[in-house]
């Protein structure tokens, strides 16, 4: 799922909580940079999990661009809510009545 500068991917495990991981690579920037940008991320994922209570739980990897340095924080919140609400749709989608197993 694609929100703004945010991919998320998702994967069904069974988890008491998201497990949650980082694809930042050495071409984002410095050590520095990368690890602000996890932090940053860390940060706003938290928050939108918080705010979607009917978020799945599982294993996440979350993908960014340079721009999460950058941009405000609730624009990240807001990109990783959507990316949660994508999953949830897909999930819920492939459950459901008539879904092939």
């Amino acid at each position: 799922m694609r929100s703004g500068p945010v991919r998320v991917s998702y994967v069904s495990v069974s988890a008491a909580q998201p497990q949650l991981a980082f694809a930042i690579g050495r071409r984002f920037g410095n050590a520095v940079a990368r690890n602000r940008a996890r932090r940053r991320l860390r940060a706003a994922f938290g928050s939108a999990w918080a705010a979607s209570p009917t978020a799945p739980k599982g294993a996440y990897l979350v993908m960014a661009d340079r721009t999460v340095l950058t941009a405000p924080f609730d624009g990240l919140e807001h990109a990783l809510r959507a990316c949660l609400t994508k999953v949830e749709h897909r999930v819920a989608s492939s459950t459901g009545p008539g879904a092939v197993r």
